[in-house]
């Protein structure tokens, strides 16, 4: 090659270095075994995969602004060939590396394992005894809350430590009652007695004699401020959100707002008579969404303003079959329905999603065909769901499914046999699973 040659593809190099130093454009590798972020099936059986994935609908309404790679797989920069062991210098083995798996910097957490690229679940509480059966959670300071039904010592309030390694189970109160919601501000526990009382206690050290508070009871236990059975809350600050329901489809749901719950504050109805209300979630200062319909029939989302009272606010009116719970973030909303009964009376269902202020000509779903959708959540990134039929526990990003449909972060036997209610962390997806002897799981986010 002549110099002037050489000389001129030196300059067209710098030229185009130039060019993707100002775009940000790296030159990469993509490993072959990671595939749109780990949409591989977890190992554990694809029964539910393919339950959970047939007919996944992507739609650009939802999320016009995102992009299904918003939280790409990480990159590094090609300084080798590709067939050279220094091709990967984060890890020689992408299959099985559990600080890399499946690509560069993915990690399965503390004690977490890596197989065929994926990252595997992992239970972080110990089995509950005999009859005890894990129902809602929430993930806080690195430990993870949870409260369950059962008999005796088996119902309460818990917690272990999110990061798993040696799995514990330790109470925080023992309950009369079933427990049936629990939320926290990293400093202060919130648990529900179901149809009993909400009740608080500082933490560590809050018990039955020592430092527990009841925040307000129902009125069917003590002529509380909240009426009937206690259905979901929600936390925002220093205001304590409940719902409660008397009996589904009667137009007795109800709202109450607690201020300053942790130190006795007043505990005030925002709204009454309304359709069965549940999964109620605090999104932009104390705006509070709550789904509100009966079983099988047209329901809406309300939206209710941070201090006024609440009721036929709809963002979302008469368009909802039977919604179970619900989940936002800065600018969407999410929520699992259940749309009829398939063979065998499996609940049949869906995942939909809109953006906030276009609720009502952007919904559509991220997913049909669900066995039995249950809990729901959202990081801005990506919505996570489960499937307590054909057990997955799921993730789309916001922007919508892809064409494979949901990636399958559990499935089957890995997902514990009934997962019910999903939480998250910067890192990991948590979930309870709801049977007797149930556990508390964990896996990366993907």
């Amino acid at each position: 090659m002549g110099t002037r040659r050489r000389l001129s593809l030196a300059i067209l190099c710098a030229a185009l270095a130039a060019c993707d130093g100002i775009l940000g454009i790296n030159a990469v590798f993509v490993d072959a075994s990671s595939t749109d972020g780990g949409t591989k099936d977890s190992g554990a059986g694809d029964a539910g995969a393919k339950d959970a994935s047939t007919d996944a609908t992507t739609h650009d309404a939802v999320a016009p602004d995102a992009h299904p790679d918003s939280h790409p797989p990480d990159a590094f920069i090609a300084d080798a060939p590709a067939d050279s062991p220094d091709a990967h210098p984060c890890s020689n083995d992408l299959e099985t590396d559990p600080n890399n798996c499946g690509r560069c910097g993915h990690s399965c957490l503390a004690s977490g394992t890596c197989s065929a690229g994926t990252c595997q679940p992992k239970a972080v509480s110990m089995p509950q005894t005999l009859t005890g059966v894990p129902n809602f959670l929430v993930v806080s300071g690195g430990k993870v809350f949870w409260t369950q039904g059962g008999h005796g010592s088996d119902q309460g309030a818990f917690y272990a430590t999110a990061s798993g390694g040696n799995a514990t189970s330790v109470t925080v109160v023992p309950l009369d009652e079933m427990g049936w919601g629990v939320q926290t501000d990293g400093k202060v526990v919130y648990f529900v007695s179901i149809g009993e009382a909400v009740y608080s206690c500082a933490f560590p050290g809050c018990g039955p004699d020592a430092g527990m508070r009841t925040v307000a009871y129902t009125s069917n236990f003590n002529n509380g401020p909240i009426p009937n059975t206690i259905s979901g809350m929600a936390l925002a600050s220093d205001v304590l959100y409940v719902a409660s329901n008397y009996a589904i489809g009667a137009n007795t749901g109800s709202l109450t707002r607690c201020t300053d719950p942790a130190d006795g504050g007043a505990c005030v109805g925002i709204a009454s008579n309304q359709a069965t209300t549940n999964s109620p979630v605090v999104v932009d200062g104390g705006v509070l969404l709550v789904t509100e319909g009966a079983s099988f029939a047209n329901g809406g989302i309300d939206q209710c303003p941070p201090m006024g009272n609440c009721g036929a606010n709809f963002i979302l009116d008469m368009n909802v079959t039977s919604p179970q719970y619900m989940a936002a973030d800065t600018s969407r909303a999410y929520w699992t329905e259940w749309t009829g009964t398939g063979d065998g009376g499996v609940i049949l269902g869906r995942v939909m999603g809109c953006v906030r202020e276009q609720c009502s000509l952007s919904a559509a779903p991220y997913a049909i065909d669900q066995a039995r959708p249950e809990g729901i959540a959202s990081d801005g990134v990506y919505v996570y769901w489960v499937n307590m039929s054909a057990p997955s526990v799921l993730a789309c990003p916001v922007a919508g499914c892809p064409d494979g449909g949901p990636i399958v972060l559990a499935a089957d036997a890995a997902t514990g046999g009934a997962p019910f209610q999903v939480a998250l962390d910067d890192a990991g997806v948590y979930w309870s699973n709801m049977r007797e002897a149930g556990t508390i799981v964990r896996v990366a986010k993907p």
